[in-house]
């Protein structure tokens, strides 16, 4: 689904815009436009249908990168907000994580082949809570929906940061 990079994507970009915004930390810009350029090439194969699979790899390589930058940057708290869709994925897991409900080893949704849909499974996930509340959705429209949510919860936390 490549949902790791669409998360990078959209709080990598996040940096620039505010550092764009308050003309500070220029060295954050100049870590961060290649680490995008880099990212957006590995989207590109790995968008709906995927061609290619990075793997945990990339996925802590890009938290590594964010982490440092923000500290770097003196934008940590910012970062923090960036993060709320993974915060909510988080505590919707809860239960299975303390094993209050049983946690299977994957608790990805289930593949109808014959509408070529995911439907949603029984197990508590952000991007189950997607599928409960859409219903079954092929994974181009979820994955759109998925980043959506990740910007406008990137936006919002431009927002809260600095106009409130």
């Amino acid at each position: 689904m490549g949902w790791r990079l669409e998360i990078t994507l959209n709080i990598g970009k996040s940096p620039i815009i505010e550092n764009l915004i308050l003309k500070q930390h220029f060295l954050s810009i100049i870590f961060t436009i290649p680490f995008l350029t880099i990212n957006l090439a590995t989207f590109s194969f790995n968008f709906y249908p995927s061609k290619g699979f990075v793997g945990n790899t990339l996925t802590y390589f890009c938290g590594m990168f964010l982490a440092v930058v923000s500290i770097f940057g003196h934008f940590s708290k910012t970062l923090v907000l960036f993060l709320i869709p993974q915060f909510l994925n988080f505590f919707i897991s809860l239960p299975q994580l303390f094993h209050i409900i049983p946690c299977p080893r994957h608790r990805l949704p289930i593949i109808n082949y014959k509408t070529n849909k995911l439907m949603y499974s029984h197990n508590y996930t952000l991007i189950n809570l997607i599928l409960y509340l859409f219903g079954p959705l092929s994974e181009y429209h979820l994955v759109l929906i998925l980043l959506t949510f990740q910007f406008l919860t990137c936006s919002f936390g431009l927002f809260l940061r600095y106009y409130i």
